[in-house]
């Protein structure tokens, strides 16, 4: 299932900048699989989910399948960056489907992978000092420390950490310095206890989450009345406050040379770029160019990037998400999808439910009209209902036919485990009250699958296609 809602594809788009950290995290509940997301930061740097998922789990293409449905999303934006953890198969699908992009790997990851083979606490300040350096002097001298002290981390980090992971290789466009992936980390903290829920449950709670969330800060930015979101404007005159050490060499009014002890930087106000990268990276002015600014006795918030303006902070939170009602009364969607099988989880023992065969694939996928892809569904439901027949009992009695077919797979399931025919067929008319109730919950719970065809939709809300196998694992 991929889920991104209208208002979050134009807030990215209008109101933040082209980062977008990928992640995915386990399902804690009965169904296992993998939840994914695609996160990006807001001008105050907080936390803004672009889109979630569920997937089975993290191979190449179940990647492949969200980054397609993500990329039609928010197509590819101009300097786009791509954060992860190189989670299992997303390299592949990150090259299959945003070839492009710059690549980032977090650096916490590459740590944590990087110490289990070295040691020692030169090689963990050096190695960090590489990363954070903006300057390919600065990432030079941190390198050479790391090979002084193990030769053989350099032959490491090239086998096996080839993407970006240093701020001298960062790309200026994106307009974010960030070397770690936490703000992916954050969003799968953040919806810990929905993790829980059965997954349509769980998908509904985290829209809830992120509606409360997008209308809590579009009323703190209406209060606002600052140039500069306010981690920007802390950011600023947090700089100002220790100038006396630069010394400010003018050139011209638009290029100075900074100096301060045992260093000195190029500043060009005209261009917003100093020697340092700081400010090309990060697009807010660095302590070189504020000294140059001060002295010019110019507003420093006039040099920053229109990112971080109060103004943009607004225009991503402008739309909102709109309300529902309880899910019984959700409306079938006008989105077209086939429904062919859902596998289900009983007790200890995976077997199919009313209406799906254990071999068979599950698919919910919008349906292209007139296509190939609608008569490949249709071949597939068709086998589907075939090998169905095949193995299921003809007997009918009154009452509800769902439960009965219910009751048929629980003395199946029985049957397997005993491995005995007559005996499984008495137990097939007693059922205890402890079945009776798990056979309740398990209709249950099909019906809630089931509500993934009724699909509710949001005016500009994206909502893809769903695979059932992705749903459950």
């Amino acid at each position: 299932m991929f889920i991104a809602f209208g208002a979050s594809i134009q807030g990215f788009l209008t109101g933040c900048r082209p980062y977008v950290g990928l992640d995915g995290a386990h399902l804690k509940g009965k169904f296992k699989g993998i939840i994914v997301s695609a996160i990006t930061l807001d001008g105050d740097n907080s936390m803004f989910p672009v889109a979630y998922g569920v997937v089975e789990s993290e191979y190449a293409e179940s990647w492949k399948w969200f980054l397609v449905a993500l990329k039609e999303a928010i197509d590819c934006p101009n300097g786009l960056v791509l954060s992860s953890d190189r989670q299992k198969g997303l390299d592949k699908a990150l090259l299959a489907v945003y070839p492009t992009a710059e690549h980032r790997e977090c650096m916490r990851h590459l740590y944590s992978n990087f110490k289990k083979r070295f040691r020692g606490d030169i090689l963990k300040k050096h190695l960090w000092g590489a990363a954070r350096g903006y300057t390919s002097s600065a990432f030079q001298y941190h390198m050479e420390r790391v090979e002084m002290a193990d030769s053989r981390v350099v032959d490491y980090l090239r086998e096996n950490h080839g993407h970006v992971w240093s701020r001298s290789l960062f790309g200026i466009d994106a307009k974010c310095e960030q070397e770690t992936n936490n703000i992916s980390e954050t969003f799968n903290s953040w919806i810990s206890k929905e993790r829980n829920r059965p997954v349509i449950d769980m998908m509904d709670a985290i829209r809830q989450k992120i509606m409360i969330m997008m209308n809590k800060r579009r009323r703190d930015g209406a209060k606002w009345s600052t140039k500069l979101v306010p981690g920007a404007t802390k950011h600023i005159n947090n700089l100002t406050k220790d100038l006396e050490n630069y010394k400010v060499l003018r050139c011209s009014d638009e290029q100075v040379e900074i100096e301060w002890p045992n260093s000195r930087c190029d500043v060009r106000l005209d261009e917003r770029t100093c020697t340092c990268r700081t400010w090309q990276v990060s697009r807010l002015p660095c302590v070189h160019a504020i000294a140059f600014i001060a002295k010019m006795k110019l507003n420093a918030e006039d040099y920053a990037s229109s990112y971080f303006t109060v103004e943009r902070y607004r225009d991503a939170y402008s739309l909102n998400i709109k309300p529902l009602p309880a899910q019984e009364e959700w409306k079938k969607s006008d989105i077209d999808v086939v429904v062919l099988t859902i596998m289900q989880e009983l007790g200890k023992n995976t077997v199919p439910v009313a209406g799906s065969s254990q071999q068979s694939r599950s698919n919910i996928r919008r349906k292209n009209s007139g296509s190939q892809q609608q008569e490949h569904d249709f071949e597939h439901a068709a086998a589907a209902r075939s090998q169905q027949q095949k193995g299921k009992k003809k007997k009918r009695n009154s009452g509800s036919q769902q439960r009965e077919l219910a009751q048929d797979v629980a003395a199946g399931a029985v049957q397997q485990q005993k491995g005995n025919t007559a005996s499984s067929r008495k137990k097939r008319r007693k059922i205890s009250g402890s079945q009776q109730r798990e056979l309740d919950s398990q209709v249950a719970a099909e019906t809630s699958q089931q509500n993934a065809a009724i699909l509710y939709s949001q005016q500009g809300s994206t909502i893809f296609s769903i695979d059932a196998n992705r749903l459950l694992g």
